[in-house]
């Protein structure tokens, strides 16, 4: 026994940072792990009708998703503050422009506080061309919405065929609306 090696001072700081680090870098890693698919997992699932979506216009109208059965809708959640909805706007505009041809169309649900009409001139600002709209808390719930911008298609039945959250690719969400135009 009288060959025991005591630790040396700079083990025993090792070893007492290890015990009090050890368990919070765990605990870090385990929330990251758990968080980072829990935006895929907490999107309202493909192939389930659209919930309910009801939103003021900047034109003083209401847009009521469900008015718009028979034709393909991209819903794009976003914020006039977010900067990568403010990068996809020239996107969604040609989007909004292919759909159109058909009878579809992209509806900006902004997020903001600000006033209606401050938020719609900030979208012109922006080159948004399509209908900006904003919608009570409760639609965001029922969409799921965490993060902006977060995206979903709605097919003609008003079921959902594409999700996404952050910006959209337009190749990626020209396939998407292919099937519709």
């Amino acid at each position: 026994m009288a060959d025991e090696q005591q630790p040396t001072k700079k083990e025993q700081i090792v070893r007492k940072w290890i015990r009090g680090a050890l368990p919070w870098v765990l605990l870090a890693a385990a929330a990251w792990l758990a968080l980072s698919d829990f935006t895929a997992r907490s999107l309202v699932e493909t192939g389930t009708e659209a919930p309910v979506l009801e939103a003021s216009l900047a034109s003083g109208e209401v847009f009521a998703l469900a008015e718009h059965r028979g034709q393909a809708v991209v819903v794009n959640f976003w914020a006039t503050w977010c900067g990568p909805c403010r990068a996809e706007a020239p996107t969604l505009t040609r989007i909004h422009n292919r759909l159109a041809g058909s009878g579809g169309l992209v509806v900006g649900i902004s997020a903001d506080r600000l006033p209606l009409d401050q938020v719609a001139q900030a979208a012109r600002g922006l080159g948004m061309e399509y209908p900006i709209a904003r919608a009570p808390e409760e639609t965001f719930a029922r969409f799921r919405v965490t993060e902006l911008p977060t995206t979903y298609v709605v097919s003609p039945d008003g079921h959902i065929v594409w999700s996404h959250v952050g910006a959209v690719d337009e190749e990626e969400l020209g396939r998407v609306i292919a099937d519709y135009l």
